[in-house]
């Protein structure tokens, strides 16, 4: 039985709810999860207008300050209140090197299989995992709906949704209105492919072809209110505080 969520646009049929939700013990290392390691990199201006360019809705312009944007590194920010797509073999990473940046409670939804994979240990690289909140679904329908409650709710700063295929227009505009409505930035990390969706954003990550094998190419493959780009990237570690990302090169079209 579908889920009616109190001021949802009409015209829009609900999201099912789930038989069963809740958060799930980590089970195993995250770290298989992850191909590669990051390692140090001096920083680079070059921008990237994801989250700081006007953006236009309704025939009216809408600027995204730096208030209402995260920056992940100098110059790249992804807006919030905005759900942003992640795809490749390194889109991990990206999703971690994102929430390492951030500061409040953390959603991370998802198969209850590859919620079992994550581990607070590998997890503690980047962020403190006392800030995480796991809820392991059974279906699709589940993982939409609670991320969609999870979005709307205001009782995180992130939200991240796990799918083996990415939303398509009707969920992802779903998601997009919730994440408005509760000034939620949502990240969807995808394992298969993407659809056309009304993602603010979206990047393909993948191990950058790099002889040490720890750098990362983070391409900025669709942005609805700036440049292209892609960087390359690496994770510097700073003694007992956590991490954060510098970039080796980069080139926005």
């Amino acid at each position: 039985m579908g889920v009616n969520i109190p001021g949802a646009p009409s015209g829009l049929p609900p999201f099912a709810g789930p038989t069963r939700m809740g958060e799930v013990g980590f089970e195993s290392l995250f770290q298989k999860r992850l191909k590669g390691r990051w390692g140090d990199a001096p920083p680079s201006a070059h921008d990237c207008v994801a989250a700081t360019s006007p953006a236009s809705r309704g025939g009216r312009t809408k600027n995204i300050t730096p208030a209402t944007a995260l920056p992940i590194f100098p110059g790249v920010s992804l807006a919030r209140a905005r759900v942003h797509e992640v795809t490749g073999r390194a889109a991990d990473g990206f999703v971690l090197s994102v929430l390492g940046s951030s500061k409040g409670n953390i959603i991370w939804t998802g198969r209850q299989g590859r919620i079992a994979s994550l581990c607070p240990l590998a997890m503690n690289r980047f962020f403190d995992p006392a800030r995480l909140i796991t809820c392991g679904c059974i279906s699709r329908k589940e993982i939409l709906w609670s991320t969609e409650q999870a979005l709307r709710s205001r009782g995180a700063e992130l939200v991240v949704a796990e799918m083996r295929q990415g939303p398509n227009l009707r969920e992802s505009r779903r998601l997009q209105l919730a994440a408005e409505a509760g000034r939620t930035l949502g990240l969807i990390l995808i394992e298969k492919g993407a659809q056309s969706s009304a993602s603010q954003t979206r990047w393909h990550c993948e191990p950058a072809n790099d002889a040490r094998g720890d750098r990362w190419s983070w391409q900025l493959i669709k942005n609805k209110t700036g440049r292209l780009g892609t960087w390359q990237v690496e994770w510097k570690e700073r003694g007992h505080e956590k991490g954060y990302v510098h970039m080796v090169s980069a080139s926005t079209t």
